[in-house]
This record gives C-alpha cells, structure tokens and sequence, in this order.
C-alpha cells in the first residue's frame, strides 16, 4: 500500500510539472523514474534518477548498454545523476533541498530542490518523503 501511495504522489506532482528525485539504480528505480517522465507535461524535466554506479542497473548490465540506457533515458526527459549519492533532504519553503555528494568523493556536493523524493531499490519503493513531511521532522 505505501507503494502504491508513493507512486500516486509521484505521478500527480509529475503531471502538474513538479520534480520528482528517484533515488537508486536499480531497475525498479528506472523504470519509476521513466514512468514519471512520462506522466510529466511535455518538456517538463519531472523525473530525476539519482544512482551511485555509472550507469543506470551498473550492478548488472554491462557498462555499453548502460550508457545507451542512460541516454535513452534523458531523451525520454529523465534527468541522470549519477555517481552521486544523497546526503540530506530536507524543508526549503514549499519544497524539499535535496543535498548530493559524489560517492567517490563526499567533499565533492551539489544540491537543488524537489517535490518528492523517493527512495526505489531491491522489489519495492522503500520510502518517499514529501515538502510536508520535511517541514515536520523534529530538528535537532
């Protein structure tokens, strides 16, 4: 159920041209991300996949196919972060600051925002995480 609710939420930020950051490279992750795309307004950049490999399932496909994936992925209006991991999400106004680090090198980071953000690795989509739900983390 919390699968389905944190794919519902993806697709209706995507529909209304919101961000939505899919963190993980597996498969499950891409084609999340590819589905969100779709969903998305024409040329509106929806979907961001955000993976620690250097290509997209670059656990299990060889590094080739991999690339043409990734490619055929951005041609399909996915943004592709990768060898990047998360580091902190967290509130900024109305929508989510999503901080990266390069996973080579954690000095190295990079940061913007989002409307959702959605953690999608191993058979199920493991947690989302929404401007809302940000604003009502305790800080400490």
């Amino acid at each position: 159920a919390d699968d389905a609710a944190a794919v519902r939420d993806a697709f209706a930020i995507a529909r209304r041209g919101g961000r939505v950051v899919v963190v993980g490279g597996s498969w499950q992750a891409v084609a999340l991300a590819a589905a969100v795309a779709r969903a998305a307004p024409k040329d509106a950049r929806s979907a961001t996949l955000v993976f620690p490999e250097a290509t997209p399932i670059g656990a299990r496909l060889p590094k080739d196919l991999g690339k043409k994936l990734r490619k055929r992925l951005e041609k399909k209006g996915v943004g592709a972060v990768s060898l990047h991991q998360v580091r902190y999400v967290g509130p900024a106004d109305d929508r989510l600051a999503v901080y990266l680090a390069r996973a080579d090198d954690a000095m190295k980071t990079t940061s913007f925002k989002a409307d959702l953000v959605v953690v999608a690795g191993g058979e199920h989509v493991q947690h989302a995480i929404s401007a809302r739900d940000a604003r009502a983390a305790p800080r400490g």
